[in-house]
Order: structure tokens, then sequence, then C-alpha cells
């Protein structure tokens, strides 16, 4: 946005209600001159902007009209004594101080016990414009060279150049007038609140920072606490500095998942073999992923697969055999009328339904073709026949 060279010297100034700069123990200040033709910081108008020169002309810059400039009053800027720029070219009279008292010893244009001594615009680093000296009187710390304005990179009461006028925030901090007010001041992490502070660059394991409302925010570390589905990661991961993505490791193979037919294999969460031991017990048996027991489990009753009939039960080995050498833990037997009753091999015949005394009605194979997959057969001419898991 290029400005009006007849107002180059005159300051661009900020939106809304604006407490311009702090001179000495914080004086109010403006960033124009004290001639007709100034530009001013002041409340805002209906028309937008707020930058307006005394004179009612147009804001240099982008040649549309500039709203009215709303002088502050002394309630704006909280003073009760002395005189202050009113942000529009003008000046406030805020009062006296009542005996005993004095204006700006309770701060900037505020009555107070003691005395006060009055900023000058050098001490205050006020290089052109308005400014209170803190004490009650406005001070006039004159205008910009030709081809700079007050307060147009950001610094109110300072000169710099670019020939551009800027509004509230924005700021033209490469002096190229061409491209306007390229920058953004409460935004920007290379020009946080003046032109050129910058902020630290976040790093490749650390996340937000950067400029937030004219100030530099520190970033912080990355979390690595979201690993990959399943219960077979590590909760917490390390952030890898090379890809600034989080590093997870998967739990030790082996370690049960979900159930205690299940166990990880390197991060994946998968079932035990058919027939597998699950806890070291003969009979605990993982059966189609779900851990149960052969011993008495009436749908894989002796060996996975090997239901009882309708009407049956399973039986541990110990039920149905006063052979003391076969623990009730080894295996079961179903019950049965007939042949029909009992399980299927893995031939696809039926076990056979013992009908003789001792433990008749029990039944129990007559080779390993009948057993279920994976099994052995037992025969002991002393006690009923049995399958079981090596």
């Amino acid at each position: 946005m290029v400005s009006d060279p007849s107002r180059s010297r005159h300051p661009a100034r900020r939106l809304g209600v604006v407490l311009i700069a702090v001179i000495g123990l914080g004086g109010l200040s403006g960033c124009g001159g004290p001639d007709d033709s100034s530009y001013y910081w002041g409340k805002v108008g209906s028309g937008g902007s707020g930058i307006s020169p005394k004179d009612g002309g147009t804001a240099g810059g982008n040649g549309a009209d500039a709203p009215a400039c709303i002088p502050l009053n002394c309630d704006d800027i909280n003073a009760n004594c002395g005189q202050a720029p009113d942000g529009c070219g003008g000046e406030l009279e805020c009062g006296a101080c009542q005996a005993g008292e004095s204006c700006g010893a309770d701060g900037p244009n505020r009555c107070g016990a003691g005395a006060c001594t009055p900023t000058t615009c050098a001490q205050a680093g006020a290089e052109c414009g308005l400014a209170s000296d803190g004490c009650g009187t406005t001070l006039d710390c004159g205008e910009c060279p030709e081809g700079q304005l007050c307060g147009a990179q950001g610094p109110p009461n300072v000169c710099s150049g670019g020939g551009t006028t800027c509004t509230g925030s924005l700021a033209d901090c490469d002096g190229d007038a061409t491209n306007g007010c390229e920058v953004d001041l409460l935004s920007d992490p290379a020009n946080c609140g003046a032109c050129g502070a910058v902020c630290s660059a976040a790093g490749p394991c650390k996340q937000g920072g950067g400029c937030e409302g004219g100030s530099c925010v520190p970033a912080v570390a990355i979390e690595c606490d979201e690993p990959p589905e399943g219960p077979c990661w590590q909760s917490s991961g390390t952030c890898n500095p090379s890809t600034g993505e989080c590093d997870y490791s998967p739990v030790s193979d082996g370690t049960e998942c979900g159930d205690p037919c299940h166990r990880c294999n390197s991060g994946d969460c998968v079932p035990l073999g058919q027939g597998a031991s699950y806890d070291g017990v003969s009979s605990h048996r993982c059966c189609d992923g779900v851990a149960v027991d052969t011993s008495t489990n009436a749908d894989h009753c002796g060996g996975c697969g090997l239901p009882c009939a309708s009407g049956e039960s399973c039986e541990s080995v110990a039920s149905t055999t006063g052979c003391q050498k076969y623990p009730a833990s080894t295996s079961g037997r179903c019950t049965c009328d007939a042949g029909v009753d009992c399980p299927i091999g893995r031939n696809g015949q039926h076990q056979t339904c013992r009908n003789v005394t001792p433990y008749a009605w029990r039944c129990a194979p007559v080779s390993e073709e009948v057993c279920a997959i994976g099994q052995e057969f037992f025969d002991d001419p002393d006690c009923p026949n049995y399958c079981y898991y090596p």
C-alpha cells in the first residue's frame, strides 16, 4: 500500500482505543506532530480503521476515505490531572490536584503525594509525535525525516522508513511500499511484537510455540503417549529427532494380550494354536481361541472339538477311573448311553461307549484316530483309555 507523499512524514495509528507509548512512568504519547495535518492514535469511528488526519482528509496508503478519529477522554486514559494527548492531535485537560499532591506522583497523570519528575522525549526514546511527560504536560517530540513515518513499523513514537501507512497490529517491516503492511506483529514469529523480533524455532521434537499476541511463546516437547492400537505396544515412546515422529517399542513376545489364549508377537496380538496349553495344566487348552478345561467342558471333552452328546456330561479321568496315576487334570471323558453319544475323532468315527464294568457308560477311544488333532492315545489294560495332549 503506497502512502500519499505529501503526508509521508506523518504517522499511522492503530485500531481501537490505545494508550500510546509508556513515557517515563508510563505516560501517553501520540504518533504525530502537533500541526493540523498530523495523524494520531485515537478511537475508531464507524468507518473502520481509526487512522485520520486532523484536517479530515484521506489517510495515506490506500487512497480510501478514513473514518473520523474519535478523541480519547481522561477516563479512557485513567488520568485525573494535567494535560495529555487525546489521540487525535489535541490535548486533554484532566484537572488539577488538591493541595499537597502532585500530578504524576501516583502514576502518569495521576494525583498523589510527593513529587513527579518529568520525562523528556529523549529519555522515553520518543522520536516523533505527541507524548506525555508523566507529570501533566504534553511533549512535542517532533516529526520524522522525509520518507519516514512515525510508528510505521510497530513501536509508537519511533520513526521508520517504508512510506506505508499501517493500522492496528500490521506493520511494513521490509520497507517495500509495493507489498504494503505485510506483517502482523501479533502473530509473525519473525517479527513478534516488533519488526525483526524473532521467536526461537520449535525444533523437530517440539510443538506449539511461535508468536501469540505479540509475544514469543516457547515450544514444548512432544509427548509420545499415543502408541499404535492394540495391547502389544509400550504405552509411551520417544521422539526421533531425525524425523520428528514418535517411535514405540512392542512389548515382549509371549506377553498375554486380552485373554489367556492370545500372546503378543512383534506388536501383534495373535491366538495360540489349537490345543495349546495356556498355563501349564494338562487339561487347560486353547480351543478355537478360547481357554477351556478339557476335563469338564462338554463342547471340548478330552480335547478340542470333541463334544459330548446333548444331555451327556464331561467327567475328568479321575472321576471315571480309580487309577491314581491319571490325575484329574489330565483329560476328560463323556458319559454315554450308546456309541452315537460319544465324540467323533479326527478320522470321522465315534469313540466307543464302554458298556462293561467297571466304569461302564463312559466314552473311550480305541485308537489315536478318534482323538482330537494333535492328541495322542493312552491305552491301559486296567483302566478306560483316553486321549491327551503331549
